[in-house]
């Protein structure tokens, strides 16, 4: 005989173990993809940095319009640190420029510092020159800001601008500060009271000045980490800035044969205006 159904009264639940189960797992998996999704990624720094690294002066000049976007783009492409030359517009901005020749060579009407930042980026920078009796040029280059490249690629570069003026200075921190961190910002600088102010903001400071004037013992007491020294055909001398904890960068090197002895002396990395000859794209040093 079946059992009778009482209107008004409900039929007893029972415990639905597995329904329970399967939800919490997908509580779980759901916790999990969020936390993935949501988690920082991995950024570049300068301590992150594979040796040798490669930093192109210019953005790579020799092949590329100097201090362009598409100079740091192909930079940003092949793990090359732009080591950019930085210059302020009437409008005070900040911009990729070598103030002394930026007028000459994007045809400005008068010198960058009294040109409005406008008229700066509707110019063209022009091509670099081939290497060789071809006369090969490549296209020409497109100004930008540095808030402008640290805003596409301060996540994913390591900057090494040079810097030569606290005013410089702290605008370069300033943007890094918004748009990356100053732990993946190199300074190039021939002045110590600007690589000091820099390092002590969490950037990493590189003198770029005469070595025969200033001993490792004063970059080290200015509190420097790198120092940039000619490569010459011979290999170079380290020993007293490795004593001084100080990293050394080779410049002027044209070859990845040149990049290989050097590396032998234990160099963190290379300053360079061809980086494609120094480091082809197969063996770059950062992905």
């Amino acid at each position: 005989m079946s059992k009778k159904f009482e209107f008004g009264k409900q039929p007893a639940k029972g415990f639905n173990a597995p329904l329970i189960a399967g939800g919490l797992v997908l509580v779980g998996i759901l916790i999990a993809v969020a936390v993935f999704v949501l988690m920082p990624k991995d950024r570049l720094t300068v301590d992150g940095l594979n040796t040798p690294a490669v930093a192109a002066l210019g953005g790579g000049s020799d092949s590329l319009p100097a201090n362009s976007l598409e100079a740091v783009e192909e930079n940003a492409k092949f793990g090359y640190l732009p080591a950019v030359d930085l210059a302020k517009t009437a409008d005070g901005d900040l911009v990729l420029a070598d103030a002394e020749s930026a007028q000459a060579d994007l045809n400005l009407a008068q010198p960058l510092n009294e040109t409005p930042t406008d008229k700066f980026l509707s110019s063209k920078i022009p091509p670099a020159k081939g290497k060789g009796d071809s006369g090969e040029q490549t296209r020409p280059g497109t100004p930008i800001t540095f808030d402008d490249a640290m805003k596409r690629y301060g996540k994913y570069l390591v900057f090494a601008p040079r810097v030569e003026s606290q005013e410089v200075l702290g605008d370069v921190l300033d943007i890094t500060e918004k748009r990356s961190d100053p732990d993946a910002l190199i300074v190039r600088s021939t002045s110590l009271e600007v690589l000091s102010t820099a390092e002590e903001a969490g950037a990493t400071g590189m003198y770029i000045g005469e070595v025969t004037s200033t001993t490792p013992g004063q970059l080290q007491e200015a509190g420097v980490s790198m120092v940039a020294l000619e490569a010459g055909e011979d290999s170079l001398d380290t020993d007293a800035y490795d004593s001084a904890g100080i990293r050394v960068w080779a410049s002027g090197v044209a070859s990845e044969k040149q990049l290989k002895v050097l590396e032998q002396d234990g160099i963190f990395g290379a300053l360079t205006t061809d980086p494609f000859a120094v480091q082809p794209p197969a063996v770059k040093s950062n992905k």
